[in-house]
């Protein structure tokens, strides 16, 4: 039943806006650094998204295994809600997608770092940009145990690998990121939110907080949220 399922769920539920939240800090805290390596991660993305199709499409024809397996495990490196939705509608097998995410995940989480430094990779952004593009969400779970820097980086390239793989397999072309329509519904509905929620004299400051959030915090600023955020755990 929906409701029992609904109930089951919600301790899990109830602590994935936690996550998100100190996922999001991650990449606030390194904001700096992203935008330095913003190509780097940008050129990842993409060899990542398009190694890991084709790389499934090769292996399962050299096993000669049927078709089935190709559609169902060729999301195998994005998180498996997105990857259901990717490989069901192109007429994959659930539980084939989902094993192959989870096999992809946990040796990517187990294997990945000592893979990497065997191979000589230890720049922080390399290591994130593979773990997030390799090993979706179990990757940037074991990339923040190696570092902020690399669970930072993990954690966008696991999302923008999402969209990207998604757009692959169902062929969507790059202009359809271009909707202006949607554009101005979610600016449209952003901005409509910030001004019923703050008053004017606070929206003054706003071209001046845009300015900040790009720019590197000073230690005591940064401090005091590592303070705020304790006292919240």
């Amino acid at each position: 039943e929906p409701s029992r399922y609904i109930e089951s769920i919600r301790l899990i539920t109830f602590m994935l806006g936690p996550c998100v939240v100190a996922l999001g800090l991650t990449l606030y805290d390194h904001r700096v650094m992203i935008v330095r390596n913003l190509a780097a991660i940008a050129t990842a993305v993409v060899v990542g998204s398009v190694v890991g199709v084709v790389s499934v499409v090769l292996m399962c024809r050299w096993l000669n295994l049927d078709a089935l397996f190709e559609v169902s495990m060729a999301a195998k490196s994005v998180t498996l809600p997105i990857a259901l939705d990717i490989s069901q509608p192109l007429g994959g097998n659930a539980a084939i997608t989902a094993v192959s995410v989870a096999v992809c995940g946990l040796f990517g989480g187990i294997a990945g770092p000592s893979l990497l430094r065997l191979l000589g990779i230890r720049n922080p952004v390399a290591v994130g940009a593979a773990m997030g593009s390799a090993s979706h969400g179990i990757g940037t779970a074991r990339a923040i145990e190696e570092g902020a820097v690399q669970g930072a980086v993990s954690g966008l390239c696991m999302g923008l690998i999402s969209v990207f793989v998604g757009m692959v397999l169902k062929g969507a072309p790059l202009t359809a990121l271009n909707n202006p329509a949607a554009f101005l519904i979610i600016i449209g509905g952003t901005a409509s939110c910030i001004f019923i929620g703050f008053k004017m004299e606070h929206m003054k400051n706003f071209p001046n907080l845009i300015k900040k959030t790009f720019q590197k915090p000073p230690s005591h600023e940064k401090g005091e949220l590592l303070k705020l955020i304790r006292n919240i755990v």
